[in-house]
């Protein structure tokens, strides 16, 4: 789901060959939405069958939907990407095509990060057999195009991952601490040279006085101040002789 121009946009697979997106002003309002059909997969091809969980973004003025599909065959499950014809969400998509993976990927989703630069997250497979599902991540070149190699981020190493089968899926971005967040990325992504905290702005913390101001803190500093230890201390000394 996606907030943008005062509407909520949520995006959804339906009979697993077409998106559809709804719009509503309240997020409890998105389903009474009947939706529009933004996509349709075509009769036969890899993305023609057993469409999943699409995404919509918002990228540079861009709209792009990313989804998984494959020809009816599991086995062939990849990550897709639409692009928008016009301004509207809800508007007319075209295929961009696949976006290389390094295999079986599902749940796909977008990282963008403040100097420019994106990441594609997704759930695949370790090999090229179902047995396990990882979460995985690489550098895009722009928001249809994939840059380089797939870094493994998280496996399924708790027991309540490992129930029925060991399953890592549905990649989330949540932003908080970007230097810590952002390090881990450059440090997975061996760019290592990138890793740096940033020094924290300087805070002004001058004290303006006018005169009067200026004479009251001299005398209750010097004079006042000084005096009040001096009785302080004679009054101890008398009541302990």
């Amino acid at each position: 789901m996606i907030f943008h121009g005062g509407f909520y946009y949520y995006s959804e697979s339906r009979n697993q060959r077409q998106i559809f997106i709804r719009r509503s002003r309240t997020i409890g309002g998105i389903g009474q939405d009947p939706g529009v059909c933004v996509w349709k997969a075509p009769g036969r091809g890899l993305n023609s069958d057993n469409l999943w969980a699409p995404e919509l973004h918002l990228i540079d003025g861009r709209w792009f939907i990313y989804y998984a599909a494959d020809d009816g065959r599991n086995e062939n499950h990849r990550m897709w990407v639409l692009e928008c014809e016009g301004a509207d969400p809800r508007g007319k998509y075209r295929c961009r095509g696949m976006l290389e993976t390094g295999g079986w990927a599902i749940d796909g989703t977008v990282l963008a990060v403040g100097d420019g630069r994106r990441y594609l997250l997704w759930s695949g497979w370790p090999g090229k057999r179902n047995g396990q599902q990882n979460i995985y991540i690489a550098p895009m070149k722009d928001p249809a195009t994939v840059a380089g190699a797939r870094v493994l981020i998280a496996t399924p190493d708790q027991p309540w991952e490992r129930v029925a089968m060991p399953i890592c899926e549905g990649p989330q971005v949540l932003r908080r601490n970007g230097d810590l967040f952002m390090n881990s990325i450059n440090w997975l992504a061996q760019d290592e040279d990138l890793i740096s905290i940033r020094p924290k702005s300087a805070t002004s913390r001058s004290v303006t006085m006018s005169e009067a101001q200026q004479r009251t803190f001299f005398w209750l500093v010097v004079l006042l101040m000084p005096l009040a230890v001096i009785g302080a201390g004679g009054y101890i000394w008398w009541k302990r002789r």
